[in-house]
């Protein structure tokens, strides 16, 4: 939905007097970092919330391909091609590479108020994985905000997610197909120093630890530490 937002300022900038470029110009600039930085070695996004196809559709119909818009022009100032991990707060995310592998772990969603945030998703300690550029686990999508209310609850659930599930209530609390009373939180952990390849982070209720660890080319440990019974379903 970032990527939604960024391509739409982007291609308005133009048409905007110049005292509106001036003021949104370096809030276009950050947006594209961020996203530059959170991208996958290929130049796709990975789908985090409402993805929403992370394209915008132009005339004559067709996507635009990340790795050909100039958003991709960001990633050397990100310097997402060096970092073996990427920690990214303002996602709630740690993305580590090691070779042909890729994880995106998402501990956290953006602190809100009044229910606001509506794009996110009850996915804390997702896991999400590729190798040589192919799923391997994937986020399970956004479908329609409101043709299905039932199997949209569910995508937005920890169950449509690479994420834990616990006994009881949910770490969030929806209001609608859209909207949250509660928005799901966790935290990030403190990693080992100078380990690259591990990343952690924790339900905000203190129920679920999750541990990911990159342990050579293709092999990845994920390990879930709980308090209560549990159980994940990988997507």
């Amino acid at each position: 939905y970032s990527f939604l937002v960024w391509q739409s300022l982007t291609l308005a900038l133009p048409s905007l007097p110049e005292g509106a470029r001036v003021s949104i110009r370096p809030r276009v600039v950050a947006l594209g970092r961020g996203l530059a930085a959170l991208a996958n070695r290929d130049g796709t996004l990975p789908h985090l919330g409402d993805a929403d196809d992370a394209v915008l559709l132009v005339y004559p119909p067709r996507a635009i391909a990340l790795p050909q818009h100039p958003l991709w022009a960001f990633a050397s100032e990100a310097g997402s091609a060096s970092q073996p991990r990427r920690h990214l707060p303002g996602y709630g995310v740690t993305r580590l590479t090691r070779g042909a592998t890729e994880v995106v772990f998402k501990w956290d969603n953006p602190p809100t108020r009044d229910g606001a945030s509506p794009h996110v998703h009850d996915d804390i300690l997702q896991t999400i994985l590729r190798f040589n550029d192919r799923d391997v686990l994937l986020d399970g999508g956004t479908f329609s905000y409101t043709e299905d209310p039932d199997l949209r609850q569910a995508l937005r659930s920890p169950r449509g997610h690479n994420a834990p599930q616990v006994d009881g209530p949910s770490s969030g609390r929806s209001l609608s197909t859209f909207r949250w009373r509660r928005v799901p939180r966790g935290e990030a952990l403190s990693p080992p120093e100078n380990d690259t390849c591990i990343a952690s982070g924790r339900r905000s209720d203190d129920r679920v630890t999750r541990h990911v660890m990159l342990l050579d080319d293709g092999l990845v440990l994920i390990a879930d530490l709980v308090r209560g019974a549990s159980e994940t379903c990988w997507r």
